[in-house]
């Protein structure tokens, strides 16, 4: 939805998003509405952000106000897939984060068989707190599902 002021709030949250993620140590690059892979619809996905650090790990972070499905997970899945084979380069390791502002905790589990981190507003509120209280090496850790250093 747009506001008075002609913003839209996807953009908000994405932006948000990019923010949590800088202040996770992460490299934050928005892409707005800049990408949308190809395909068909039914295997269309967009990227709203990439996530990286120093080392050889990319974060393809999907940004939604809605509430994610296991397809949507599937889709995801295959496309990070698709991708890692194109770049062929085994050092480099793609991860797909989903953040959604909508309830997705019994989500969670579902998402993680996709190989997918799913972080829905309980756990924005979990990771603020930790930033707030300054553990973002468990945030991050959290947040990415292994130990990363910087």
């Amino acid at each position: 939805s747009t506001s008075r002021t002609g913003k839209n709030h996807s953009d908000y949250f994405e932006k948000g998003v990019s923010w949590l993620l800088s202040m996770l140590g992460l490299n934050a690059v928005w892409l707005g509405k800049d990408f949308e892979s190809t395909g068909s619809n039914e295997e269309r996905i967009v990227i709203d952000l990439l996530g990286h650090n120093d080392s050889n790990h990319i974060f393809l972070v999907n940004v939604t106000s809605g509430i994610p499905t296991s397809s949507d997970f599937a889709r995801e899945r295959r496309y990070r897939e698709n991708l890692q084979n194109k770049i062929n380069n085994p050092d480099l390791i793609l991860s797909s984060i989903l953040f959604s502002n909508g309830p997705t905790t019994n989500l969670i589990e579902t998402a993680k068989l996709e190989g997918l981190i799913l972080v829905g507003k309980n756990e924005i509120e979990y990771l603020l707190n930790l930033i707030e209280k300054g553990d973002n090496d468990i945030a991050r850790e959290y947040l990415t599902r292994e130990k990363i250093t910087f």
